[in-house]
């Protein structure tokens, strides 16, 4: 197995997310964002794709309405890195395989998707849900 990733720091969550997230956002700015992605390939060339983002929140009230909207699926996200830049921007998070975790004032989430449908590639998306939730 190989893994490749990518991470990039901001501090504007609105410019890097969609959606009912982004709206709040706008009116409940961040401290900071975090992104990663992270692409893992099997010896069979199957792949599936983990974005993780990392946001800090100014107070754990505003982290804690972050989070219920977040884990609310339809809502929005933090925008994959792979849909900002590079050969994977087509592929979209379904958020079937999701997990997220709040500490305080920062809410970590993360999502695996698979690229294309290949049973391999189901398995190997299986695998790396397990890791990520």
């Amino acid at each position: 197995m190989r893994v490749d990733s990518r991470f990039e720091a901001d501090d504007d969550c609105a410019a890097h997310s969609y959606g009912q997230v982004q709206e709040f956002f706008r009116a409940q700015p961040c401290a900071t964002l975090f992104r990663a992605l992270f692409t893992v390939r099997d010896a069979r060339r199957n792949v599936v794709l983990v974005a993780v983002a990392w946001v800090e929140m100014p107070d754990a009230a505003s982290a804690r309405e972050y989070h219920r909207l977040v884990d609310t699926h339809g809502t929005g996200n933090v925008t994959e890195l792979s849909r900002e830049r590079g050969p994977y921007r087509r592929v979209r998070f379904t958020g079937e395989q999701y997990a997220s975790r709040r500490d305080g004032t920062t809410l970590v989430n993360a999502q695996a998707q698979p690229v294309g449908r290949t049973a391999g590639v189901v398995d190997l998306a299986e695998i790396v849900a397990e890791v990520v939730g």
